[in-house]
């Protein structure tokens, strides 16, 4: 199975496509800090931040988990980026034809649906910690952030990877089962646009409104004004919204919820994946 996973990762250092996606994603980023500067000379302190991370206030300088939340989570390219990226991983061995010959190579194929996961992992995992850095370094270059709190940006760095990766997951999980890119690119643009996240939002007001619940305190809930009242949300367990709803300076409840939910959509979405490869044929 090791030699599976270092097979895929030779084949992604070898890519044309790895470098192609690498430097889009770079450009993006670097337009994301770049055309903000020119537009509003620091939108940080003219409190353009707002639009992008839920927060208030005019303050020169931003912490680093804000930072990393403008940078990285609300920078909907990185999702776009990493779905394409993982799905041309995914089903790079269908639409080449190999995967007749490593699928005969193992007893059981769910071990070779798991060594690319890993390898589709570790990809992810460089990406992340290089985003990261790269986001810092641009913070502290255009002094846009106040090193501090970083026990608040060490939560916030494990939350939204473990979202990334559950993410993935699931582009890995319909691009291996549908042998298809297009499943896989159609899920991580509908999450990056964030049509789920909307219609999801629509679904809590319906239940909210059938179950006679006070709608303005619903509405203030939803928007972070209020505590809102006590209604079940469809949206506090989907996937992509605890994503691009999630900060930070939320409370531990919200915090282990949304670990929670990443962790169940990944393992579940592994493990249907390594099922039904036992179950079906191989077709390229």
């Amino acid at each position: 199975m090791f030699n599976v996973f270092r097979m895929h990762m030779y084949r992604v250092s070898r890519s044309r496509s790895t470098y192609i996606l690498a430097g889009l994603l770079f450009v993006f980023l670097l337009l994301t800090f770049g055309l903000a500067f020119i537009i509003f000379d620091d939108p940080f302190k003219l409190n353009v931040a707002t639009a992008f991370t839920g927060l208030s206030g005019k303050s020169e300088t931003v912490s680093p988990a804000v930072l990393h939340r403008f940078f990285i989570q609300s920078n909907d390219s990185v999702i776009i980026i990493l779905t394409i990226f993982g799905v041309l991983l995914t089903h790079s061995d269908f639409s080449k034809g190999f995967v007749k010959n490593t699928y005969c190579m193992f007893e059981r194929k769910s071990k070779l649906v798991l060594a690319k996961w890993c390898a589709l992992v570790a990809c992810i995992t460089i990406t992340y910690v290089a985003l990261s850095v790269l986001g810092l370094a641009m913070g502290a270059l255009l002094r846009s952030f106040e090193p501090g709190e970083w026990d608040l940006y060490l939560r916030s760095f494990i939350v939204v990877y473990l979202c990334l990766v559950s993410m993935l997951t699931m582009v890995f999980m319909i691009t291996s089962l549908f042998k298809s890119p297009v499943g896989g690119m159609v899920i991580g643009l509908v999450i990056a646009t964030g049509v789920l996240q909307t219609v999801e939002q629509l679904i809590d007001l319906l239940i909210a409104k059938l179950s006679g619940a006070d709608m303005d305190a619903v509405l203030e809930g939803m928007v972070g004004m209020g505590s809102g009242a006590e209604v079940f949300r469809i949206s506090d367990y989907c996937l992509d919204n605890v994503y691009l709803s999630y900060s930070a300076g939320m409370g531990n409840a919200d915090t282990i919820r949304t670990i929670v939910v990443a962790l169940v959509y990944m393992a579940l979405a592994l493990g249907l994946t390594m099922l039904l490869s036992e179950k079906k044929d191989v077709r390229c």
